[in-house]
């Protein structure tokens, strides 16, 4: 909030704390905000596209249209080539649930984003490799199966870059701390260095209500670890000893990626969050910058010159939705997307509904049981 207010406090020539008092006060009408200059103009949409006009300052200058300003840019087949991999949500073992690109975006998973890391290693056209995490954490050993990604790109000569999301915390700041240059955003949460776990001893709450659970187990007392009672004595020193091994290991690996010793990162970890700009001071992030400053930072460390615009190989691949249809159904992808704009031109509604199943016809193929209600389409 600090953050916000600042930066916006500078770009409108307003005092933090008055522009504090202003928006804290309640919502306001445009009048009101023209009058407390968190506006510069009351207008229609002709009027903003007039001011742009007059901020571009060129007679030539025209106004077009979003899907033009954002579609693909051309780059230069010869331009340097910088892979970015894509590290977002709960870090999980393991592989993604679905390569299907009508399912939600796959979570962290260890697999797949050591699996990129490694291909964009492997590839002798990257010269480096940005790594973007956005991540609140998750598993121990995923983390550290992507961290250990990231040294063998090292080792196989690729400067790694880390740029961070809003979050990159815990195991999310784990993946983070071998790579080469660490760029975090000023309100970016991360840290929380640090492990817990345990369980929820619920025996005497379901004693409460008359349920009581009778456990048979083989193999020692800590078999029965993980039930509903609470721990044994020697159960709970187990948990504790595999927690504090977790945490040192988190800690090495903090110290030997940012040139620290044990007790310097144990005097700014125990699980503490950080913003991007504390964590600069704390010695945690080399510096602050958004995603196109990590992409410049690749540049330098990778020997690219400053003025050549490079080409970016986003990792891991997924398939477009007129791919899928391809795999599906031996259609080509152009046959595809041809038959999608024909269908929109035409005012077919047949090819919308076409597409509107192909998630349903993957899930058929994967072989599991499906339980789906009936399509209603009017005629």
């Amino acid at each position: 909030w600090a953050t916000a207010l600042d930066d916006i406090a500078e770009d409108r020539g307003i005092g933090a704390g008055q522009l504090r008092t202003v928006l804290e006060s309640g919502p306001k009408t445009a009048e009101d905000a023209l009058e407390l200059k968190l506006i510069d103009k009351l207008g229609w949409p002709e009027d903003a596209q007039e001011a742009a006009e007059e901020r571009a300052g060129s007679d030539e200058a025209e106004m077009i249209d979003l899907a033009a300003y954002v579609s693909p840019a051309k780059y230069d087949s010869k331009a340097p080539l910088i892979a970015v991999i894509g590290g977002e949500g709960a870090i999980v073992t393991g592989g993604a649930t679905s390569n299907s690109p009508f399912a939600d975006p796959p979570a962290f998973a260890s697999d797949v984003v050591a699996r990129a890391i490694l291909d964009a290693a492997e590839d002798e056209d990257v010269k480096a490799i940005v790594f973007r995490v956005d991540s609140p954490g998750g598993s121990p050993t995923a983390s550290d199966q992507i961290w250990r990604a990231v040294e063998r790109a090292q080792e196989a000569g690729k400067p790694v870059v880390v740029s961070m999301g809003s979050l990159a915390a815990s195991g999310g700041y784990y993946v983070s701390t071998g790579a080469d240059a660490i760029l975090a955003n000023r309100a970016t949460l991360t840290g929380s260095i640090g492990i817990f776990g345990g369980k929820l001893a619920l025996d005497g709450t379901f004693n409460k209500i008359g349920v009581t659970f009778d456990t048979v187990t083989v193999g020692g007392d800590f078999a029965s670890a993980w039930g509903t009672a609470p721990f044994t004595e020697t159960q709970e020193a187990e948990v504790k000893a595999s927690l504090k091994r977790g945490y040192d290991r988190f800690l090495a690996h903090v110290g030997e990626g940012r040139g620290m010793t044990y007790d310097q990162v144990h005097e700014v970890a125990r699980g503490r969050v950080w913003t991007g700009e504390a964590a600069k001071e704390q010695g945690l992030v080399d510096e602050l910058g958004t995603f196109m400053d990590a992409i410049e930072k690749a540049k330098e460390l990778a020997g690219i010159e400053a003025d050549k615009k490079p080409r970016l190989a986003f990792y891991p691949y997924r398939k477009t939705g007129f791919e899928a249809i391809e795999d599906l159904f031996g259609v080509s992808a152009e046959t595809a997307r041809a038959a999608a704009v024909i269908s929109t031109l035409a005012g077919d509604e047949r090819t919308q509904a076409l597409l509107e199943e192909l998630a349903t016809v993957e899930a058929m193929n994967s072989g599991q049981a499906m339980a789906i209600g009936p399509r209603i389409r009017e005629r």
